[in-house]
């Protein structure tokens, strides 16, 4: 009877540890769950909690990463505004630069149509449409290898060299 008595005992604390033990794991699962669904509430200021908590059990790998895709979210979130704000530099700059040689070509086709030029002063204003052409080519081309370089289709790669020679 003594041995069915320490049977029945040892029954009773293994399965209030397995209790315990279940209820700390759901604890553990609960504070993922919880973390995750700030993130997706957009709460990025996510912490790890106490040193006691933090374990280098699955759930603690899962809470690091969490931290850390929360950091990377807080970040992107932060340099929205920035990037926003620059792109809207870009395109003022562009159109201010695009407008420049557009109304050169259109003062110089006007000029060419009125009558009474020389064949001189036509020869000029031709010229002055194939600059304004030229220049357009550049500008376009310069936006294609920003948008190349953008999208990653450029890589800038450091060499060792002469600047005259990356400049010429």
């Amino acid at each position: 009877t003594i041995s069915f008595i320490v049977y029945i005992l040892f029954g009773f604390v293994f399965a209030g540890i397995e209790q315990v033990g279940n209820k700390h794991h759901a604890a553990r699962l609960e504070d993922l769950r919880s973390m995750i669904a700030r993130l997706r509430d957009g709460e990025y200021n996510l912490a790890l909690g106490s040193n006691s908590e933090f374990r280098d059990g699955i759930d603690g790998h899962i809470k690091m990463a969490l931290v850390t895709l929360a950091d990377y979210l807080q970040t992107q979130q932060q340099q929205a505004p920035a990037d926003k704000e620059e792109t809207k530099s870009l395109v003022t700059d562009i159109s201010h630069q695009l407008k420049t040689p557009v109304a050169a070509l259109r003062t110089s086709f006007e000029v060419l149509g009125a009558e009474g030029l020389t064949p001189q002063e036509q020869q000029e204003f031709k010229e002055r449409c194939r600059e304004q052409v030229v220049r357009l080519e550049e500008l376009i081309a310069a936006l294609i290898n920003v948008s190349r370089l953008e999208s990653g289709l450029i890589e800038i790669r450091k060499t060792d060299g002469r600047i005259f020679d990356t400049v010429v």
